[in-house]
C-alpha cells in the first residue's frame, strides 16, 4: 500500500528492522514531518493504536487500529492497520545537482 500526503509518503513494509528504536511522541503525538517554513505537522495524534519507531533516520510506524494522518492544510487520512515506513517527497535541483526533500 502507498499513501501520500503533501511532502509525506507513507508506504508498506513486511518487517521493522533490527535495532530500530521506540520514537517518544510530541504534544500533538507522533510527528511524521514538520514543516520547515509553516511550522505546520504531519501528525498522529493517536499513540495508543500505533507506534512511531526510527532507524538510521528513518522512521516506521505500526498501526494497530485504524488512525488518522493530521496536517492543517491537508484533508485527514485514514492509515489502516499495518506496518508502514515513512518517506519525504524529493525533489532534484538541476542547478546544484542535487536531490533534497521537499519542503512544506
Amino acid at each position: 500500500m502507498y499513501q501520500q500526503q503533501g511532502d509525506v509518503i507513507i508506504e508498506s513494509v513486511v518487517e521493522l528492522p533490527k535495532g530500530a528504536e521506540l520514537a517518544k511522541p510530541g504534544k500533538r503525538g507522533w510527528m511524521l514531518a514538520e514543516g520547515e517554513t509553516t511550522g505546520h505537522a504531519h501528525t498522529i495524534d493517536d499513540t495508543k493504536s500505533s507506534t512511531l519507531y526510527t532507524f538510521g533516520g528513518i522512521l516506521f510506524l505500526q498501526v494497530l487500529q485504524e488512525v488518522c494522518l493530521l496536517h492543517e492544510e491537508h484533508k485527514k487520512q485514514k492509515i489502516k492497520p499495518g506496518l508502514y515506513k515513512i518517506r519525504q517527497v524529493q525533489e532534484y535541483d538541476h542547478f546544484a545537482e542535487e536531490a533534497r526533500a521537499v519542503r512544506d
